[in-house]
């Protein structure tokens, strides 16, 4: 019944569970999530499952200081009932829940543990997002998730939208996987990417990203040290060339 109305259930959750004013309780948080995963993923489409990790898992994905638990929690939950190799895997996801274990075992400072947690799951996603959209070969293998994905286009498109969520966790997390993903491309691949990114978002907005992280804490502001200054840089050049 849920999945001849999936579009409908999924956005009515993540309205409920992911919207700025929300705050669900952890316990109940995890009974959806592992119910999405475990149970209803397996038996949707891959767009369905599309539509699950934009609209209710990512909003969970970021570590912060007062949601470092509900982040871990929503990784584990991933890494249990969604593993790489099952059916109900998703691209985008894959090798990111292993790198956020890898790194949580290197017992660092909280802070500094989190923050790089938050900077390579953004590179790995970030990995996998270009082959289609901009080009239809490379001069070279690109490993890592958007990268590497055949719908571009369609993972640009939707990670483009969330640079103007109301959800400072999902902007932020949008912030360094397109950090990222610059960083990755060259050339007019890089101008064209970066160009549309700040169609979405504003000139201005780029010198207002540090702010992102007065809702979230110290972790974000650690997160984003390592986002502005260079990415406001790169978007400075692409903006000169083409205004």
């Amino acid at each position: 019944m849920l999945l001849k109305n999936a579009e409908t259930f999924i956005n009515s959750l993540g309205l409920c569970l992911c919207s700025p004013t929300s705050k669900p309780k952890r316990n109940i948080l995890k009974i959806h999530l592992v119910f999405l995963a475990k149970h209803f993923c397996t038996q949707a489409s891959q767009e369905i499952i599309r539509e699950v990790f934009y609209k209710v898992l990512f909003p969970f994905l970021l570590f912060s200081k007062p949601r470092q638990h509900t982040a871990e929690m929503a990784w584990d939950i991933i890494k249990e009932n969604m593993p790489d190799s099952a059916p109900n895997a998703y691209e985008l996801l894959h090798g990111c829940a292993a790198l956020v274990t890898e790194e949580k075992a290197k017992n660092e400072d909280g802070v500094q543990m989190m923050s790089k947690i938050n900077l390579v799951i953004a590179a790995r996603i970030a990995r996998t997002y270009i082959r289609d959209f901009f080009f239809a070969s490379f001069p070279k293998p690109l490993a890592g998730n958007i990268m590497m994905s055949n719908e571009y286009k369609a993972h640009f498109e939707s990670l483009v939208a969330k640079l103007r969520d109301g959800n400072p966790h999902v902007q932020i997390l949008t912030h360094l996987i397109m950090h990222a993903l610059i960083k990755q491309l060259s050339g007019e691949h890089q101008i064209d990417a970066a160009h549309i990114i700040l169609e979405t978002i504003g000139h201005e907005q780029l010198s207002r990203i540090e702010s992102l992280s007065e809702d979230a804490g110290e972790l974000l502001q650690v997160s984003l040290k390592y986002l502005h200054t260079p990415m406001l840089n790169a978007f400075a050049r692409v903006w000169m060339a083409r205004n």
